[in-house]
């Protein structure tokens, strides 16, 4: 009898390469990935058939043009153990073309003013737009502490002024003293990828994939799993017998589930909070929809990444007219910040923020007898490359 492979006997270990395209060696001990739904085409690629005429029936044989490898897998969206360090996702979130940046401390301050939703920071906050945005912020005044943190939804870095999730319960003042969280955050770039080595193992046979470049779609919605779901494609690095060392997946944190308790959301000025004054969120995801592509040509083969198209969804209960117009605001292509966070405890919240998303293709559903809003979600850069803002803190 053969040696039989295990399916569910397999590791996924990923590592950003230092030259696109060159092994990075990833390993067990630093580099595993803990995933689910992790599936595999080893062998990708196109063939040219033959097509030879001959005097009698039968398929002609064809020929190999390219060889690569795909993979997807989907990973917990949730925190990493120390506030400002990387996110154990991150190297797979980094091969879709996200820019990593860690604030490894707090950032504390004395307030130049306050008002009721906002907080200025001091002169020599950070004088670019939206920086904070994601961020968690606590303040005291007199050595009080009125620190009911809030999250940050906008932030210009002209006035310093930075907008909260909520309103305080009590203003701070000039001289009030502040703090924001330590934290790691994606961006998306539009130049300068990174690429990755993957390797896949099942029951000690080793796929590699080089240069591997993906795309990625978000899911934070109601009584499930906040979750990342992951499509990569790589060069075809061979296939060969080998073991890898007993993964380590420390790093790794259990996601809390989204729902009530450990989740908030905030969409069009109005909290997902159970109240009387907010909206009921169900749904929310996002699909940063890459353009991902192998591409050989004579003398060179590799993966490009050529574009995004940031959609996804939302679904809410729908609500009067008078509460909220959403129909006048889909007609007039209004813009507004939509943000959901899911965690409770430094170390395991990650907050998702849209700071210019755009509903449109509204739809009624059927939710327990209760009327959803269904929505289109698109998210449009302010700017530059600030469409969706990840923050893990």
């Amino acid at each position: 009898m053969s040696t039989r492979l295990f399916f569910r006997n397999a590791v996924l270990l990923a590592k950003i390469e230092s030259t696109e395209g060159v092994d990075s060696s990833p390993t067990g001990t630093a580099n595993a990935m803990l995933v689910s739904d992790l599936t595999i085409e080893p062998l990708a690629g196109s063939e040219v058939d033959l097509a030879y005429i001959r005097p009698y029936f039968g398929i002609s044989p064809s020929l190999r043009v390219e060889d690569y490898i795909t993979l997807s897998c989907t990973m917990d969206l949730a925190g990493t153990a120390t506030p400002g360090t990387a996110a154990p996702w991150g190297p797979l979130l980094r091969g879709c073309a996200f820019a990593e940046t860690l604030t490894a401390a707090a950032v504390t301050g004395a307030a130049q003013a306050g008002a009721a939703s906002t907080i200025t920071l001091a002169a020599g906050a950070s004088a670019t737009d939206g920086t904070y945005v994601g961020a968690t912020i606590s303040y005291t005044t007199g050595g009080t502490d009125f620190g009911t943190s809030r999250i940050i939804t906008a932030y210009n870095g002209t006035t310093k002024i930075a907008t909260v999730h909520k309103a305080w319960d009590t203003n701070p003042v000039a001289s009030s003293g502040y703090s924001i969280s330590a934290n790691a955050t994606y961006l998306p770039v539009s130049s300068g990828f990174e690429s990755l080595t993957l390797y896949y193992n099942i029951s000690g046979v080793r796929h590699k994939l080089l240069g591997a470049k993906g795309s990625v779609s978000l899911d934070l919605s109601a009584n499930s799993r906040p979750a990342l779901k992951f499509s990569y494609t790589g060069v075809y690095g061979g296939v060969a017998d080998a073991s890898e060392a007993t993964p380590v997946y420390t790093a790794f944190q259990t996601p809390q589930t989204v729902g009530s308790t450990n989740t908030k959301a905030l969409i069009a000025g109005k909290l997902a909070d159970g109240s009387a004054t907010g909206v009921q969120l169900m749904k929310f995801d996002l699909d940063l929809a890459n353009a991902v592509k192998h591409r050989q040509l004579i003398g060179a083969a590799g993966v490009i990444l050529t574009d995004r198209q940031p959609k996804g969804n939302v679904s809410l209960e729908a609500t009067t007219v008078a509460f909220k117009d959403w129909f006048g605001d889909i007609r007039a292509s209004t813009k507004y910040p939509l943000m959901v966070e899911n965690g409770l405890s430094a170390g395991n919240r990650v907050c998702v923020v849209l700071p210019n998303a755009q509903l449109s293709e509204p739809k009624y559903s059927d939710s327990d007898g209760i009327a959803m809003l269904d929505c289109a979600v698109r998210a449009i850069p302010l700017v530059a490359n600030d469409e969706v803002r990840i923050v893990v803190k």
